[in-house]
């Protein structure tokens, strides 16, 4: 696993996002900082955080500064070796790593993080329903399955695969009533890879009882209990 320095993070040196930008001087490290303000005015209470999704660990650390607790969960692979070293490297410990996928259910799912024309992408796996890029086979769970003392925000951003992550964790959901960031991908990548269309999304979180806030930025949406 080769790796670069990325305004003080490891980051893979073949993911195609943090080399240009490290040329260009542009830091996404801290793109995130705004978002959470604005989220944190809706959260009552900051005892824990589940963070689905968590790519080389920029939010973490913020939401680690802000929360008593956060859960992550995200697949073991080489991005999250170097999602580990990041946490190392700045002292997070206030974390529970859970090196796995969320879903509607506990099983084991292809991925594939390989654009065909581009090489490795800036994201770490998606779920791929038809193959995986390198062989392998990922662990998933449900959130039910996964005990909970308190959960006052879930942040979910998990390439298209947000509904299936719903469905896994409806009674977490009914039970805690966190405020939840759900990212609806400006590429329509649950309609791509799953033919999921945004609105049976938007409708699954109406049932859930949750409204719409606003967006936080092209993909990332707010949204509280009703």
């Amino acid at each position: 696993m080769k790796t670069r320095n990325y305004f003080g993070w490891t980051v893979l040196e073949e993911d195609n996002r943090y080399g240009p930008a490290l040329e260009k001087n542009i830091d996404y490290t801290k793109e995130s900082e705004k978002e959470l303000k604005e989220i944190l005015e809706h959260v009552g209470q900051t005892r824990c955080a589940l963070e689905i999704g968590v790519h080389y660990g920029f939010g973490t650390r913020l939401l680690s500064e802000n929360f008593d607790h956060v859960n992550t969960f995200d697949f073991d692979n080489d991005v999250h070796q170097c999602f580990k070293l990041n946490m190392q490297k700045f002292d997070v410990n206030n974390l529970t790593v859970h090196p796995y996928g969320i879903g509607a259910n506990d099983s084991f799912v292809a991925t594939n993080d390989v654009h065909p024309r581009k090489g490795r992408g800036p994201l770490a796996n998606h779920v791929d329903v038809k193959q995986s890029s390198d062989g392998k086979k990922y662990k998933i769970r449900a959130l039910d399955n996964i005990k909970f003392e308190h959960v006052d925000l879930m942040c979910i951003d998990t390439e298209g695969y947000e509904l299936f992550v719903l469905k896994g964790g409806e009674h977490t959901i009914m039970k805690h009533r966190p405020v939840m960031v759900i990212e609806f991908h400006h590429r329509n990548l649950s309609q791509k890879f799953f033919n999921v269309s945004p609105k049976t999304t938007e409708d699954y979180i109406d049932h859930l009882g949750y409204r719409y806030v606003k967006n936080l930025n092209k993909v990332d949406r707010l949204y509280i209990p009703k």
